[in-house]
């Protein structure tokens, strides 16, 4: 679990090029009308993020499926952001937009380009830290979006609850880089040797944090991603160690550490 820089650019700096291209008819109520008129709102709900998400309060923002326009009746909904979204944010590689250009530079912050969801897979999608289909004020918000793996944005999915302790950690505004929470274990009577990891539960250190980290570790099946890759890369160790014995070649192996 990578802690991440937080994205140096905010949604105002794209927002108006963003939805620059969207058609804006009566077929679709004006859409482009609509949200530009909300661009003040996303300003306001992105600082309000970053406040909540730096005392890991994040949980106490309220669902939602629609953004009111202010001093109006209308609305953008939920279906409206998630198509800005993958219309105009994701789009097509080396297009050129604007929208993609932030998309690449969102995965970029990836450290060593690996997801900091599980620290295993490379980063080559954006997850939605609060789900868009729960959250549409935040579709299109850097500093929700977070760069990570295809399986772990499948797993996570639209996942949320408004339980503090079943937050997953925040790549952005959590760090538990010296926090001491993984355990590997061997397991007995198992030939070849086999890994499995656990979750340690310190109440010495910080307990919510710890809950927290148990809730993504369950939730992501990390303790098969980890062992998995144990496994496999001591499995290798160890045909190599054999392979080199038998060759004669033991001071090569010796050297080898």
């Amino acid at each position: 679990m990578d802690k991440l820089i937080e994205p140096s650019i905010s949604i105002e700096e794209f927002y108006i090029e963003l939805i620059e291209n969207k058609r804006n008819n009566e077929k679709n109520n004006f859409l482009k009308n609509r949200l530009s008129k909300i661009k003040d709102v996303l300003i306001s709900e992105e600082k309000n993020y970053i406040d909540l998400a730096k005392t890991s309060t994040l949980h106490t923002i309220v669902e939602h499926t629609e953004i009111q326009i202010p001093k109006s009746s209308d609305v953008v909904t939920k279906d409206e952001m998630e198509s800005l979204y993958t219309q105009n944010l994701v789009s097509s590689p080396n297009s050129g937009d604007r929208g993609r250009e932030v998309y690449d530079y969102l995965k970029s912050l990836a450290l060593d380009k690996m997801c900091p969801y599980c620290s295993i897979t490379k980063a080559r999608t954006l997850d939605h830290y609060l789900p868009k289909a729960k959250f549409p004020t935040f579709a299109v918000t850097p500093v929700n979006l977070v760069p990570c793996c295809r399986d772990c944005n499948s797993e996570k999915d639209a996942s949320f609850s408004n339980a503090a302790n079943e937050m997953f950690i925040h790549p952005y505004y959590d760090d538990v880089n010296n926090f001491i929470w993984l355990v590997a274990i061997v397991e007995e009577n198992v030939w070849p040797i086999s890994f499995k990891y656990n979750v340690k539960i310190s109440y010495n250190q910080n307990s919510l944090l710890s809950n927290r980290i148990a809730h993504q570790y369950e939730l992501l099946d990390l303790n098969s991603t980890f062992s998995d890759k144990a496994n496999r890369q001591f499995r290798y160790r160890l045909k190599s160690i054999v392979d080199n014995y038998n060759s004669g070649d033991i001071e090569a192996e010796k050297f080898s550490y």
